[in-house]
C-alpha cells in the first residue's frame, strides 16, 4: 500500500486504541470523582508530581490538591459535561490530549431533587492534559484547565 510506506505509524494501532480508551476514562472519572466530592479518589487519577493547572491555580503534587480542594464551599452540586476528547499525540508511555469541558454548579443537594442553577454559573472550559504510563496504569502527568466562554454577567 502506496499511502502506508508514506506515512509509517510504529505504533500498533490496537495498541493505541487501549492507550486512548484508558486516557479517556481517566477524564471521565476525573469529572465524576470531583463531581461526587471524591476528591481523595481524584488525586489517585494524578501521577505523584502531577500537575493541575485550575485556570490559573497551579497545583503541585497530591497535597497542594488536596489543600486546595479541602477550602471548597460545602453545599455546592457540580456535574461536568466531559466531550471531544482529541488525542494529539500517543506513544507506548506518554500521550496528550485536548478535551472540552462544560461545567454546571448550584448550591444544594441533588439528591433531593433538580436543582436551579444560575446561568452565571455555567461554564465552558478546555483541558489540555498530559498523560503518563505508570506501574498503577496510565495517570495525569498535568491537566491545564482554560476558561473560553462564560455568560455576559459571569462574576468571579
Amino acid at each position: 500500500d502506496r499511502w502506508a510506506e508514506e506515512t509509517p505509524d510504529p505504533m500498533d494501532p490496537v495498541n493505541r486504541l487501549l492507550i486512548e480508551a484508558e486516557c479517556r476514562q481517566l477524564c471521565v472519572r476525573f469529572a465524576r470523582h470531583l463531581d461526587n466530592g471524591d476528591f481523595e479518589a481524584m488525586f489517585t487519577l494524578f501521577t505523584p508530581d502531577g500537575v493541575f493547572d485550575r485556570v490559573g491555580q497551579v497545583l503541585h503534587g497530591h497535597e497542594e490538591m488536596r489543600a486546595a480542594f479541602g477550602s471548597r464551599p460545602p453545599g455546592i452540586t457540580s456535574r461536568h459535561v466531559v466531550t471531544n476528547i482529541d488525542f494529539l499525540e500517543v506513544s507506548d508511555e506518554h500521550a496528550e490530549a485536548h478535551i472540552y469541558n462544560l461545567s454546571f454548579h448550584a448550591v444544594g443537594d441533588a439528591g433531593a431533587g433538580p436543582l436551579t442553577y444560575a446561568t452565571e454559573n455555567a461554564r465552558f472550559l478546555d483541558f489540555h492534559d498530559h498523560y503518563r504510563l505508570t506501574a498503577d496504569g496510565w495517570r495525569f502527568a498535568s491537566r491545564t484547565a482554560g476558561v473560553v466562554f462564560v455568560p455576559r454577567d459571569w462574576q468571579e
